[in-house]
């Protein structure tokens, strides 16, 4: 029986290693986009993996979620990996079926499908109605709908295997171990700025779309691994320190304050009922106060691009990308008040449709908040449902304190870029109620036997 146990974990690990590497290699070659015939060869030899594997599948829509910077072009159509998603997620729960011994048992229940549908319904309705162009509005909803889909498919799981999170150790920490590495190819000139995960002002972009969504899809992850509470293992850990360096270069205000409040609650959490987490506490909001006031002074004296001027600008809301916000932001709360937007919306990215063009005449306005976004979108109808949806989550939460953290730090990367769009922001809510109550590493030689009872469910034979 031992050594059964000892072939079957380190085949999940490889599994995923494999997986990782080998998308990473060919999202850094195609980065530009991928030919549909190199795509669809790509595409069959993961669903036939993911059909034998489940684990595989797990780790496969991962990635898929993560790489949405990676475009394949089809007819004029640009289509993203997270499209395929859900059906890599079926594959990969279809037998999820962890022993109880493992993890609390925890889902959401009825109520929050109803709610979810009656959000969609209300979001579907106001683009079809409403919207100046319905066919724009609806491509959106159908993604944030498909996220809607993988948060009910993950929440609803009685239970996830550990090994799950673990293997988006592996997808996330990879992600950001190629970015880091090209952030230091790029200072020493091996390669230029704009490649290997590093945005062209030297920021880490990952595979993603932008900044602001890369460090969001880290932070989330961050936020699962605390919330789940699957003790790593030292490489693992190794893998965590890596993530929390993308966070902090890839230079972005909303995930650092969430990377803040993930931290006070880590060490609120470490540190409770001591004398310690006062200090601690109070010592993080005396930096967080003073920051950008002796950032601003180092600034003054500072070159324009250089490290302090660049933080000056990213800690300033009268200058930069912090102004250009908030002049969209009031734009859209005034246009929010009116009658009947406040109350049903005007269908799903309106507000870029009726402001085509910004301040720099070359794209169109972007709201990126997840409130006005909501509100703008679907009125009040629609972001209450949202509302109603997240309690219902933490409510069922097995940790639901973890699990409120988790989902504020979501909401907080939220609040620059509207990340609710996207997969991987419904995945970190949905996993969010999965906390572990048995504090103790499932990985030990004692809980080795509820691992193998529930490993032939997963996809794997003895």
């Amino acid at each position: 029986m031992a050594t059964k146990v000892n072939q079957i974990l380190p085949r999940s690990y490889l599994l995923g290693i494999v997986v990782v590497v080998g998308a990473l290699v060919i999202a850094a070659i195609f980065w530009g986009g991928v030919t549909v015939p190199i795509a669809l060869l790509l595409l069959g030899g993961v669903f036939a993996a993911a059909l034998r594997w489940p684990l595989f599948a797990w780790a496969a829509y991962l990635i898929a979620i993560n790489v949405n910077g990676l475009i394949v072009v089809a007819g004029g159509v640009s289509i993203k990996p997270e499209i395929v998603g859900l059906l890599l997620l079926l594959l990969a729960l279809r037998k999820n079926s962890p022993s109880s011994r493992l993890s609390q048992p925890a889902r959401v229940g009825g109520g929050a499908v109803v709610v979810a549908l009656l959000l969609l319904l209300s979001l579907f309705l106001a683009s079809v109605l409403r919207a100046p162009e319905s066919d724009k509005s609806l491509w959106i909803w159908i993604q944030f709908s498909m996220s809607v889909v993988a948060f009910l498919m993950i929440a609803h799981q009685r239970a996830i295997d550990p090994r799950f999170i673990r293997i988006g150790n592996v997808v996330v920490g990879a992600i950001c171990l190629v970015s880091l590495t090209g952030f230091v190819g790029a200072l020493v000139g091996v390669v230029p700025p704009g490649t290997m995960g590093v945005g062209p002002d030297m920021r880490l972009i990952g595979f993603s779309i932008e900044t602001n969504i890369f460090a969001a899809q880290v932070v989330s992850w961050l936020a699962v691994v605390w919330c789940v509470r699957v003790r790593p293992s030292r490489w693992e850990r190794a893998l965590l320190i890596v993530m929390v360096l993308a966070v902090l270069l890839a230079g972005t205000r909303s995930a650092w304050l969430a990377g803040a409040v993930l931290l006070a609650a880590m060490l609120g959490s470490h540190f409770r009922r001591s004398m310690w987490s006062l200090l601690i506490s109070s010592v993080l909001l005396v930096l967080a106060a003073t920051t950008p006031a002796v950032i601003g002074v180092i600034a003054a004296g500072s070159p324009p691009d250089s490290l302090a001027w660049r933080l000056n600008n990213l800690m300033s809301f009268d200058t930069g990308t912090g102004a250009y916000r908030v002049n969209i932001y009031d734009t859209a709360w005034a246009e929010i008040v009116t009658w009947p937007r406040w109350l049903v919306g005007s269908g799903m990215n309106s507000y870029s449709q009726f402001h085509p063009i910004d301040a720099t005449n070359q794209y169109a306005e972007y709201l990126g908040n997840v409130w006005l976004a909501l509100l703008y979108d679907g009125g009040v109808i629609a972001a209450l449902l949202f509302v109603v949806l997240l309690i219902i989550t933490i409510r069922s939460a097995a940790l639901p304190g973890r699990s409120a953290v988790t989902i504020a730090a979501v909401l907080l990367c939220s609040t620059a870029t509207n990340i609710i769009w996207f997969q991987f922001a419904w995945v970190a809510i949905g996993l969010s109620i999965h906390g572990r109550a048995l504090d103790r590493d499932p990985m030990k030689a004692t809980d080795k036997k509820a691992i193998l009872a529930s490993t032939p469910a997963l996809g794997y034979r003895t």
